[in-house]
């Protein structure tokens, strides 16, 4: 997983994180013709760990995703007024006629999208916690 470090704008500056998912959005439109885009809002969230309070859970309920969706891979893009914006690259492993998509990296990070429904579940998980967001997500480009 890649952090992205946000020390060019302030913590309060939500135009500089707007710019940030706009340059995001236009970069993988114009680097993939056969992506799609999903804008995706957190409608659960879970957390197995024994650090995890009602605070951290609050704060992941209103974190945003972005799935740029491609022929082979899926790039998870998340942006939060409360933690660091993070990107994501699943490759693809397994796609139905239903428009059923599974992806997995190497790292942790596992994601289902139905794309009929525009449902998505996106897992982090190691030895220490396991986090898993159930999304909404609504397609933007394509």
């Amino acid at each position: 997983m890649i952090v992205l470090e946000w020390d060019w704008i302030s913590e309060d500056s939500k135009m500089g994180k707007l710019i940030f998912f706009t340059a995001c959005l236009f970069f993988s439109y114009k680097t993939s013709a056969s992506s799609v885009d999903y804008d995706c809002s957190v409608r659960d969230f879970t957390i197995f760990s024994d650090w995890g309070d009602d605070s951290f859970v609050k704060k992941n309920l209103k974190t945003r995703f972005v799935l740029s969706l491609r022929d082979s891979e899926i790039i998870v893009t998340s942006i939060s007024d409360y933690f660091d914006s993070s990107t994501d690259v699943l490759k693809i492993y397994d796609r139905d006629n239903k428009y059923n998509v599974k992806a997995m990296n190497q790292s942790s990070g596992y994601l289902f999208l139905a794309e009929d429904s525009g449902k998505a579940v996106y897992s982090y998980l190691n030895s220490m916690f396991a986090n898993s967001w159930q999304l909404s997500c609504k397609k933007t480009v394509g």
